[in-house]
């Protein structure tokens, strides 16, 4: 967790509009400002839009861009943020086996996801193409702008004040269809999850802005605005430093461990003092907690030295995970590239899984008997079958599909 001070102006894309804030962390707490919404912000003349972000933020001051998940290719890896930072370069280079783009044409970013107990599980691949980035940050950098980093709403879900919510949904949208992001605490459980009937409720749920044009609006959900968004990725390398890399820009540093449960009530009081009525009811119960467990904190020092030998535990367990041997998680990519060659030309994933012993993936193909069958002929997977009944998509007209192979060498 970052304890500085510092100022950010953050733009949202939203269609083809750039919806601006300067969000600012002083002595005194957040500060958080709306800006100007940018109409056709491509098209906008570079003197227009260098006068409109003057008017708010100098030149020098840093920018983030939250990019729409409909850029987004994600795919989940079994690889924890700490491994991640030692396999970027090679998980970058061999990309086109994980996602359908070249490794020259892709920007590439992750975020790590935990399991119900908190611990870290793995992480999703996170990439999207060049040519959807580069104009946008070109013309920022004509207007001006500075050491513009480059996020998602994944990432920028991490900032939205969920440290409190046992369990938290966050709606989003890939093109014309809603996919959903778990989150337990603040922490990703799974992203870019397909909505489907019969998941469990969820203590709160958030519709992001790209959503709210095809969830239903008579179901339960609170909609977000691009301000808010906004302000989560403001917030998020503040509340969750070490657990993403941006698709664009450096990494945040990891806060220290034994200080998880203060870093997760100051960014309760962070977020209060930023966030709007749609949030404060749910952030003043967070600072209610955080003053409750600085009052026991003051008086119990013994709390603070088991605190940190859970930190010490935790640390030798990523410490484990990362000092296994390269090829176990190089020995995925045979099945990965399976996987994607089953799907044929007009296919495509929702999710891939892969652990030692199995592969299961959920997508979209022209037909999905002959997506199994592709599985149970190719070289690395063997066992293939439906999870779950084939049904047809009423948005691509596409079987949907859930299958999952047993890898060779594995378990059966």
């Amino acid at each position: 967790m970052t304890f500085g001070f510092w100022t950010k102006l953050v733009g949202v894309a939203h269609g083809d509009d750039l919806h601006i804030a300067v969000v600012s962390r002083t002595p005194f707490g957040v500060r958080a400002q709306p800006g100007p919404r940018l109409a056709n912000f491509l098209q906008m003349p570079t003197d227009e839009v260098r006068t409109a972000l003057a008017d708010i933020a100098s030149p020098s001051t840093p920018t983030t861009l939250v990019a729409p998940s409909a850029w987004c290719a994600v795919r989940s890896v079994q690889i924890v943020a700490k491994e991640w930072r030692n396999a970027r370069e090679e998980i970058v280079r061999s990309i086109d086996s994980l996602v359908p783009i070249a490794p020259g044409e892709a920007m590439v970013g992750y975020l790590e996801t935990v399991d119900g107990a908190g611990e870290p599980r793995g992480g999703a691949v996170i990439a999207m193409r060049t040519t959807h980035v580069a104009p946008w940050l070109e013309a920022l950098e004509r207007a001006g702008s500075r050491r513009v980093e480059v996020v998602t709403p994944h990432i920028a879900a991490l900032g939205l004040g969920l440290q409190h919510d046992a369990r938290a949904e966050v709606i989003d949208a890939a093109g014309a269809a809603l996919v959903r992001h778990e989150f337990a605490h603040g922490r990703a459980l799974s992203i870019a999850q397909p909505m489907h009937a019969g998941q469990t409720e969820p203590s709160s749920r958030y519709i992001l802005p790209a959503a709210q044009g095809i969830y239903p609006k008579d179901a339960p959900g609170k909609q977000l605005s691009e301000f808010d968004l906004a302000l989560g990725a403001a917030l998020a390398p503040t509340v969750a430093g070490g657990v993403f890399s941006p698709i664009v820009g450096r990494d945040p540093a990891a806060p220290k461990r034994w200080l998880a449960s203060v870093a997760a009530g100051v960014a309760a009081v962070i977020l209060l003092a930023a966030a709007g009525p749609l949030l404060g009811a749910r952030l003043a119960r967070a600072t209610d907690a955080l003053q409750t467990d600085r009052e026991q904190m003051a008086g119990e020092v013994e709390q603070i030295v088991r605190m940190r030998t859970d930190a010490e535990r935790y640390s030798r367990l990523l410490s484990e995970g990362v000092a296994q041997p390269t090829s176990e998680w190089r020995s995925v990519l045979p099945a990965l590239i399976d996987a994607q060659a089953a799907l044929g030309a007009e296919g495509f994933l929702y999710r891939i899984e892969v652990t030692p012993d199995h592969l299961t993936m959920q997508g979209e193909a022209e037909s999905a008997s002959e997506t199994l069958e592709q599985l149970e002929g190719s070289p690395s997977l063997a066992g293939a079958r439906h999870m779950r009944p084939v049904r047809t998509s009423g948005v691509t007209n596409k079987q949907i599909f859930e299958i999952r192979a047993g890898r060779e060498g594995g378990a059966p």
